[in-house]
């Protein structure tokens, strides 16, 4: 099946419906006034001709006066029947995105409304995804190949600028999204125009798939919030409230003002972009899962773990020297013991992740055995 041929529409029958019923009883007042006008004239014993030409004069008023009054087709009607639905790219940069990256794909694949451009942009992988993607790349998905590898920040922004659509999501090669991610999304950036980007809780899982950790982030955000709220909130918090990019949708005009991606703090090289794109715009929070998150052993995420808090407070002070983040002294306070907080608790969870890891070949040996 094709791209095109999967793709979901969501159409409200409302509209159609409303515009039917108000030009029924436009039709139902014309026949009553043209009855009603015919019989007092008669009455009046006025020739056929002037009772015409009174009743029709009379119809024409009254249509008038219904379109003022919100018979017919109103404004809201117009707009639902003249707006098209945003398009939606799906960018996911890779770089030795095996064994996961089917499971991404078939992710992408099976949305309840799908996008209407999937991108994959290849960076020099060493562990058969280049060659995977030349054998069972599906027929819906368009394949780049980067010329010479180049840095994750740079694929990510080629990911960016490779895509076409109104509204982006970018998608690492080992994360996964839930089936009806796209739909929430695009449906919350269509009904919030000033939004530059929507962000969801998302499930935090190991390299099998199983929870860690469930429905994370966000914090207290909830529906369209003001940006700079957005940036003070994560301050506040120690953490990145908004998530890894699976559980984000950006508006194409609003990031692509602020590419490229930067990575000369690498642990928040998402939370920094999302910074520069909410200076001026807002975001809507959505409070349902709908990514998840692979913390594997062996992910960049967890290599960076130990520099994590470091980079974090880095991130907050950069906000606070451009203006975009004020903190009195006892929030700077706040700030800095919960990014302690939050770095303990990510170290527990890379530890759970990587005990997990050691036992599950033995778990398995013995259940072959």
């Amino acid at each position: 099946m094709t791209l095109a041929g999967r793709i979901t529409v969501n159409w409200n029958p409302w509209p159609s419906i409303k515009t039917a019923l108000q030009m029924l009883f436009l039709a139902l007042m014309e026949s009553a006034w043209i009855v009603g006008v015919g019989a007092l004239l008669s009455s009046l014993n006025m020739p056929q001709s002037q009772i015409f030409a009174i009743s029709s004069a009379a119809v024409v008023g009254l249509w008038v006066a219904g379109r003022g009054q919100g018979v017919g087709c109103d404004d809201e009607c117009a707009t639902d029947m003249n707006t098209k639905p945003a398009t939606v790219s799906v960018v996911i940069p890779v770089h030795n995105g095996m064994p996961h990256l089917a499971e991404t794909l078939a992710s992408v694949l099976n949305q309840t409304r799908m996008p209407d451009e999937i991108v994959v942009v290849e960076n020099g992988s060493t562990d058969g995804t280049a060659e995977w993607l030349t054998e069972h790349a599906p027929a819906e998905v368009r394949v780049i190949v980067q010329p010479s590898m180049v840095s994750a920040a740079e694929n990510f922004t080629s990911a960016i600028r490779s895509a076409g659509g109104d509204l982006v999501k970018l998608l690492c090669a080992d994360d996964v999204l839930e089936p009806t991610s796209i739909e929430v999304q695009s449906r919350a950036l269509e009904q919030h125009p000033a939004a530059a980007l929507a962000a969801s809780q998302r499930r935090i899982v190991d390299n099998w798939g199983s929870t860690v950790v469930s429905n994370r982030g966000l914090g207290r955000l909830n529906g369209e919030v003001d940006g700079r709220e957005v940036i003070r909130a994560c301050a506040l918090r120690g953490q990145n409230l908004l998530g890894e990019p699976c559980a984000v949708m950006f508006r194409r005009a609003a990031i692509d003002q602020h590419l490229p991606w930067d990575d000369s703090l690498p642990y928040v090289i998402d939370l920094d972009l999302y910074t520069r794109v909410l200076a001026y715009g807002t975001a809507v929070a959505i409070r349902e899962s709908l990514a998840q998150f692979r913390m594997s052993t062996g992910s960049w995420s967890t290599q960076l773990n130990d520099v994590q808090r470091v980079q974090f407070e880095e991130w907050r002070d950069r906000a606070i020297t451009t203006g975009l983040l004020e903190l009195s002294p006892s929030e700077l306070l706040r700030s800095r013991l919960m990014a302690r907080v939050q770095h303990a608790l990510r170290r527990a969870a890379y530890r759970v992740t990587a005990i997990r890891a050691r036992r599950r070949p033995r778990a398995t040996v013995r259940l072959s055995g």
